[in-house]
C-alpha cells in the first residue's frame, strides 16, 4: 500500500466517524427521514454532474435497475436508521454498531453468493458477532423511555449495507464505482424526500440554528471524498473492488439544500 492511500483511507475513516456526531445534532432539528432525504439529494447534486463530465450516463440508464435498488439499501434506509438511532444513543455506539457491516456481508455472501467460510473466518465471525451482541445487550432497553428500538434499527443499517455489497457484485459487477455511487441515489432518494417533505411540513419550522451546526458539516467534501477517492485509488492501481460499494452519500452535501 503506497502512502497516498494511507491517507486517501484515513480521510475516508475520519469521513465516516465524523457523520455520526454529525448526525448527534442534525437528527432532532430535521427528523430521521428529513434528514436523509436532505443527504441523499445534496450527494445526488454533487456526483451526479461528476458522472456526466465522465461520459457515463449511459452506464447509468442501462443498469438503472440495479441501481435502484442499491439505492435504497445503500443509502436511504442506513440513513433513516442510523438519523433514528441518532435520537437516542451516542454516536460512539452508532459508530461502532455500524463497524459490524463486514460480520454481515461475509455471512450474507457466504449465504446468497456461496463464498468460503474457513475456520478462521468462522471464527473471527463469532468473536465479532459476540462482541455486537454484548454492546447491544447492555445498551438495549425496552422499557418506557429505552434504547432498546434505536439499538436494533442502528443494527439494521450494516444489514442493510451488507446486503448491498453482495447484490453489487451480483448484479453490477463490471459497472464503473462512480456510476454506482452517482447512478444508485436519485431513484433510492426520491421516496425519502417524498417523506421527508411531508414530516418537514408536519413538524413546522425547523430548528435551523441547531441543523446547521450538524448538517452543513457534513458538506459537498465528504460526499465527493467518499466517492472519488476510491475511484482515483481504482485508476492508480488497476483494482475494482466491485463487492465493495462505496456508501454514496454518507457525508451527504447538505449545505446545497440549505444554502
Amino acid at each position: 500500500m503506497k502512502p497516498s492511500d494511507i491517507i486517501d483511507m484515513t480521510v475516508l475513516a475520519a469521513l465516516w466517524g465524523a457523520s455520526f456526531m454529525l448526525m448527534r445534532f442534525a437528527s432532532p432539528a430535521f427528523g430521521p427521514i428529513p434528514l436523509a432525504a436532505l443527504r441523499v439529494i445534496g450527494a445526488s447534486l454533487f456526483l451526479l454532474p461528476l458522472l456526466l463530465m465522465r461520459g457515463q450516463a449511459g452506464e447509468l440508464r442501462k443498469h438503472w435497475r440495479p441501481l435502484l435498488v442499491v439505492g435504497i439499501t445503500n443509502s436511504t434506509l442506513p440513513f433513516i436508521c442510523f438519523s433514528y438511532a441518532a435520537l437516542s444513543i451516542t454516536a460512539g455506539m452508532s459508530a461502532i454498531f455500524n463497524a459490524a457491516t463486514p460480520l454481515f456481508g461475509a455471512v450474507i455472501a457466504w449465504w446468497w453468493l456461496r463464498d468460503g467460510l474457513t475456520r478462521q473466518r468462522v471464527a473471527g465471525l463469532a468473536i465479532g458477532f459476540s462482541g455486537v451482541l454484548w454492546m447491544a445487550w447492555d445498551q438495549a432497553s425496552f422499557k418506557p423511555g429505552g434504547t432498546g428500538w434505536a439499538v436494533v434499527v442502528c443494527l439494521a443499517a450494516p444489514l442493510l449495507y451488507g446486503l448491498s455489497a453482495s447484490y453489487t457484485k451480483r448484479f453490477l459487477t463490471g459497472v464503473p464505482s462512480l456510476t454506482v455511487a452517482a447512478g444508485s441515489l436519485p431513484g433510492g432518494g426520491a421516496a425519502a424526500v417524498r417523506a421527508g417533505g411531508r414530516l418537514v411540513a408536519r413538524r413546522g419550522p425547523v430548528n435551523r440554528r441547531l441543523g446547521r451546526c450538524g448538517v452543513p458539516r457534513a458538506g459537498l467534501h465528504g460526499a465527493g471524498l467518499r466517492a472519488v477517492l476510491p475511484a482515483d485509488r481504482e485508476c492508480r492501481t488497476g483494482a475494482h473492488d466491485h463487492g465493495d460499494v462505496p456508501d454514496p452519500g454518507i457525508r451527504a452535501a447538505l449545505r446545497l439544500a440549505l444554502a
